[in-house]
């Protein structure tokens, strides 16, 4: 007899689980020997959920199709000469993958990548990304196989986004670019693929053709920054928001980013000079010793950093903040509203007209600082900061087409 048991060994909050076949091997005196062997399968799953007998219904299913798999290897060639190895255990798995992942549906294979991500330990929000993907797939063709995108296919997908989910094109090329990654990791898997669907190019269309507006991002200019520093408040929530858009704009980090690191344990002195120290979420960049501004190390030495808040109620309480302090020109940007698709309310950006204020979230305060010091340091120096990793991604970031020397000389 044989029998599989699944096992969690990492010590990692999430890791792929480890597989184990039990058998006994008979000799020919008629005494019994039992053996073991173990190897690591590609099912990831969390620690606390598998101890807790809690997995899910994709990861339960691969589970059984793989102890099925593995014990009919072994029944088919179990002999008295037959042991079997762990060279012999793994060959037996990777034939399972190589025959079983091919067919997968296309959903099956984004819920693979999402679990890759996690372990891996990528972003939530690179993870969340994905699983948008899935969604919008999924109301598309739930059934689609890999194999079935093809040009025609994948035309057909693009146009259901821009006509039927009512996606701006950008956000549209976004999700196909997000389904080219799913591809690729799909074949680097041994998944059937048309090799034409690597080929594929989203229809270009110029602004006017599509009704875009060049606009440029929506940034403070130094009278409003210090509007917002100046400004005189008592309500004990607005204060705490303050505190952090100040930190927001001065250290030109993104929101997320902000609220998590940006805090006491991660400021240090040295030489008589105030330093921060942190590792970004997003791009996994190590800020080692970030000199903090005047108006950062200002919160810092009162002793009364802000406390936490959610990163949406940042940005609610962000708007009561900048219209307070009169940030109110009228302008034409993009927002998101209400719009009805299928009677279901979703939320898609158009163009509109309000007041800026209206507009202004944590990422406002990020491209804030790149603006205003743009001229007066290095770019390279601002995108050791900021994170960019090219200087003409950073340039579009900030809307400049080249180096602009026409600032201000006060300090910021």
């Amino acid at each position: 007899m044989a029998s599989v048991n699944f096992i969690y060994r990492s010590k990692k909050e999430t890791a792929k689980l480890n597989m184990r076949l039990r058998h006994h091997h008979t000799f020919e005196d008629g005494s019994r020997k039992n053996h073991q062997i173990e190897i690591r399968v590609d099912v990831i799953v969390r620690r606390d959920e598998f101890k807790a007998g809690i997995i899910t219904k994709l990861n339960r299913r691969e589970l059984e199709d793989i102890e099925e798999h593995v014990l009919n290897a072994f029944r088919d060639k179990k002999s008295k000469y037959f042991k079997p190895t762990k060279h012999w255990l793994q060959n037996t798995y990777d034939y399972y993958n190589k025959t079983t992942l091919s067919s997968h549906s296309l959903l099956g294979w984004i819920d693979n990548y999402v679990e890759h991500l996690i372990l891996i330990g990528r972003s939530k929000n690179r993870i969340k990304g994905i699983r948008t993907l899935k969604n919008k797939v999924k109301e598309f063709d739930a059934s689609l196989e890999m194999h079935e995108l093809n040009i025609s296919k994948l035309k057909e997908f693009y146009g259901f986004l821009i006509t039927k989910k009512l996606h701006k094109e950008s956000t549209a090329k976004k999700t196909m670019s997000d389904l080219k990654i799913i591809g690729s990791y799909a074949k680097s898997m041994g998944a059937d693929i048309d090799l034409i669907f690597f080929t594929y190019k989203n229809p270009t269309r110029t602004n006017s053709q599509i009704g875009k507006t060049s606009l440029k991002p929506i940034v403070l200019n130094l009278e409003e920054v210090d509007a917002i520093y100046n400004l005189e408040l008592t309500t004990p929530y607005l204060v705490n928001v303050r505190k952090w858009i100040i930190l927001a704009i001065y250290t030109a980090q993104r929101g997320g980013d902000v609220m998590k690191h940006i805090v006491k344990d991660n400021f240090i002195e040295k030489n008589g000079k105030l330093f921060i120290d942190f590792t970004q979420d997003k791009t996994g960049n190590h800020l080692e010793m970030m000199p903090a501004l005047k108006r950062v190390s200002e919160i810092y030495y009162s002793g009364k950093m802000p406390h936490s808040i959610s990163l949406n109620s940042f940005n609610k309480y962000t708007k009561e903040v900048c219209k307070l302090a009169g940030i109110d020109t009228i302008i034409e940007h993009y927002k998101l509203i209400n719009v009805m698709i299928d009677g279901e309310k979703k939320q898609r950006k158009r163009l509109v007209k309000g007041k800026k204020y209206e507009f202004i979230a944590s990422h406002t305060f990020r491209r804030t600082f790149c603006t205003l010091y743009f001229g007066k340091m290095k770019n390279q120096d601002i995108m050791k900061i900021s994170g960019h990793k090219k200087e003409s991604e950073f340039l579009k970031y900030i809307g400049k087409k080249d180096v602009d020397y026409s600032v201000w000389d006060s300090e910021l």
